[in-house]
């Protein structure tokens, strides 16, 4: 059976059990939350086996494994884990598959590494991939849960579709150009394939970046064709201006 290898590494001079143990259960509940998010189809693919335990530091060394008639997406479940984290220390910015959950979890061990826990640290020794769990994690994951999701939607053109992996679009946003990935059901995909070329209004669970502006809509639950038209312009507040609206939003954004 394939498996991929994952390794939670604590290092101090006085780890008690009861932090060893939370840091156990949190990496556990972390790596679930990420195979929920990343099986397509199914509630989840792989199952964590526990394969060695070292002493002085603590270190466990866990198999990602496939379940019966799963795909394998242990390596990629790795991947995110690690790249993530990473891409939370540099930008404190909310990775792609990274749901609520996942993040709360590594909250949650970063405050274990804060609260003197020792060193935590991830590796993936497969993958040729490490990361460390630090302080600086607790402020830049609270920064990165308020880049969460509610109920919203966007107007723009359906431009590209993708059916590898989790199936999504790409909206361009007509206010302010960004591209949207959105996710869709399986039921929506001839809905979606028909009005591809043409301007939408999809509705759904939508995300926005700390700025405000649209980011990623990770379930469509409505999606409305508006012809092949290009976008009328604005009304309301953005009537009579003399500027593109894309030009005045960024101009406020400091952009």
């Amino acid at each position: 059976m394939a498996s991929t290898t994952l390794r939670l590494i604590m290092e101090g001079d006085d780890l008690s059990l009861e932090d060893v143990g939370a840091s156990f259960v949190e990496f556990a509940g972390l790596i679930a939350a990420l195979d929920h998010e990343l099986s397509v189809g199914r509630e989840r693919s792989v199952c964590l086996r526990v394969a060695g335990l070292q002493s002085g530091s603590a270190i466990a060394e866990m198999t990602i494994e496939p379940l019966e008639n799963a795909p394998d997406i242990g390596e990629r479940i790795a991947a995110a884990t690690i790249v993530g984290l990473n891409l939370i220390e540099r930008q404190s910015k909310r990775p792609l598959d990274f749901p609520d959950e996942a993040l709360e979890r590594l909250r949650n061990l970063a405050r274990l590494a804060n609260n003197g826990a020792g060193t935590i640290r991830i590796e993936a020794p497969e993958l040729g991939l490490t990361t460390a769990v630090t302080r600086r994690n607790v402020a830049n994951l609270e920064v990165v849960l308020a880049q969460g999701y509610s109920i919203g939607a966007i107007e723009g053109f359906l431009d590209t579709i993708s059916v590898h992996g989790e199936a999504f679009c790409t909206v361009y946003d007509a206010v302010s150009g960004r591209a949207v990935r959105c996710y869709f059901p399986q039921d929506f995909k001839e809905r979606v394939v028909a009005s591809l070329g043409q301007k939408v209004l999809v509705h759904g669970r939508l995300r926005r970046d700390p700025t405000g502006r649209p980011s990623q809509m990770r379930r469509i639950d409505e999606l409305e064709g508006l012809g092949k038209e290009q976008p009328q312009p604005l009304v309301g507040i953005f009537a009579g201006m003399d500027q593109p609206t894309r030009d005045y939003l960024a101009e406020i954004r400091g952009e």
